[in-house]
């Protein structure tokens, strides 16, 4: 009679069951702690105003001033809306 045999065998089925799996509730609970928490560390990143003592750019003026369109705004527009209906596709499709 092989004693040896059974008694690993006996072994490891008892080391097999007293491993407790993670289990899926407590891994959603721990990952949902730690990322609430992870939010606790985060520094303030409030930017200081930047004083300006030099030429900060050209100032803009509207699209519909320049030589093209004269101020005139309606014309500007109704030149906007004919270009976005040349790049609809369900107007171009037939």
């Amino acid at each position: 009679m092989n004693t040896c045999g059974n008694s690993r065998r006996h072994v490891i089925t008892t080391a097999h069951r007293s491993r407790h799996p993670v289990r899926p509730w407590l891994a959603a609970i721990v990952l949902a702690i730690g990322v609430s928490l992870g939010g606790c560390g985060d520094e303030v990143q409030d930017s200081t105003p930047v004083k300006t003592t030099s030429y900060q750019g050209k100032p803009d003026t509207a699209p519909w001033d320049n030589s093209r369109w004269h101020g005139d705004r309606a014309s500007w527009e109704r030149a906007i809306t004919a270009r976005e209906q040349n790049q609809n596709e369900y107007v171009r499709v037939p």
